[in-house]
């Protein structure tokens, strides 16, 4: 049976199987046989409405025929991929990922004993680097470098990436190590992004939106003091050390450090309460045939386009003879692509300036 006459069978038109055909052949190209024939037939399963895809399956097949397909909630209009049917919401209870508070406060523990090794290591800028937001993301005029456009109106934002798949850095994952440890055996149903993010003093984040909504933003003040907040969906807290706050950031969402002291936050994704297992494993295998094919496609054609984008890269699918609309992007999102030398943040721009008797600022 041919890939067109295996979705045809899937309640599709002879266009739409086309359709959809071709777009498989280009995302499973690289897999070996068996790899590519059991990623067609999840697919399938989901495409036909199987039980256990209540909300891949129907968002998915709305893609694929062009019909039925449900508009985003208000608040993730600028968001680029959204499955409508998922509960929507800017903040969540943290009881709603299932992660108990003894866990958070050892986490936080850990992360706070990590980042001060940091501080007093001889390189203690090594494992930061300045946040971009993706050029293909930004509003037209918003200020920005060949990597990407700089996502804070005022002051500056770093980053240590922890756990990004193959593009954590090295030094995130060394500095961080045992706190990745703590959350990759504690936490359950893990997104895959683990980051340390700190606001140098006097910072102000653009408000912006998350790639998609698949994933909820776990959020655990670290270090903080005084007016360091979070607005999500036009809902603002203030940030309290050690207690987690979980958002949806595929709503409108910004932050602020209104204080003389970096603020520094452990920001880890967990998948959307509401996917099923299958549903998961389906979008984890797309993501990582998509991925396959892009590392692929790096090695023999590296255009300007792929390395001018900057920290969190989020493409949308266009693979095979027949690529889907813009915007369809049914992987989880891939960070920036390599590390530049000589980009890293500034100790001034880190930790902030010197307290008033010398000595050097606290994490």
């Amino acid at each position: 049976m041919t890939l067109v006459e295996r979705f045809a069978a899937c309640n599709l038109t002879r266009v739409q199987a086309v359709r959809v055909a071709g777009w498989c052949e280009g995302m499973t190209s690289h897999l070996d046989p068996s790899g590519a024939k059991g990623l067609v037939e999840i697919i399938a399963d989901g495409l036909k409405g199987e039980e256990g895809y209540p909300h891949v399956g129907p968002w998915l097949r709305a893609h694929v025929t062009g019909t039925g397909k449900r508009k985003p909630s208000i608040g993730q209009k600028g968001c680029a991929d959204v499955i409508p049917s998922l509960t929507a919401k800017g903040y969540w209870d943290p009881a709603d990922i299932g992660v108990p508070q003894g866990l958070i406060s050892d986490i936080a523990a850990t992360a706070l004993a990590d980042l001060s090794a940091v501080h007093h290591a001889q390189n203690d800028t090594e494992p930061f680097q300045p946040y971009r937001n993706p050029l293909d993301m930004c509003e037209p005029g918003s200020e920005a470098d060949d990597l990407g456009a700089k996502a804070t109106t005022e002051g500056h934002w770093n980053v240590s990436y922890i756990d990004l798949g193959k593009d954590a850095t090295n030094a995130g994952r060394r500095y961080f190590g045992r706190t990745l440890e703590k959350i990759e055996n504690g936490v359950q149903r893990r997104f895959g992004h683990t980051f340390m993010s700190c606001l140098s003093p006097r910072t102000v984040v653009r408000p912006h939106y998350g790639p998609t909504n698949k994933k909820l933003r776990v959020y655990l003040p670290i270090v903080t003091t005084g007016d360091c907040g979070l607005r999500v969906d036009n809902v603002s807290r203030l940030l309290s050390q050690g207690e987690v706050i979980v958002f949806d950031d595929s709503f409108l969402h910004s932050a602020w450090n209104n204080t003389d002291r970096s603020r520094f936050v452990l920001i880890t994704d967990v998948w959307h309460p509401d996917l099923t297992d299958s549903e998961i494993h389906l979008l984890t295998l797309m993501h990582a045939a998509h991925e396959s094919f892009i590392r692929t496609q790096k090695k023999t054609t590296r255009t300007a386009s792929w390395t001018q984008r900057g920290p969190t890269l989020h493409r949308p699918l266009n693979c095979g003879q027949v690529g889907l609309e813009q915007g369809f992007s049914l992987h989880l999102s891939a960070p920036i692509r390599s590390q530049v030398q000589g980009w890293y943040c500034t100790r001034h721009r880190l930790w902030g300036a010197e307290a008033e008797d010398g000595s050097p600022p606290k994490p």
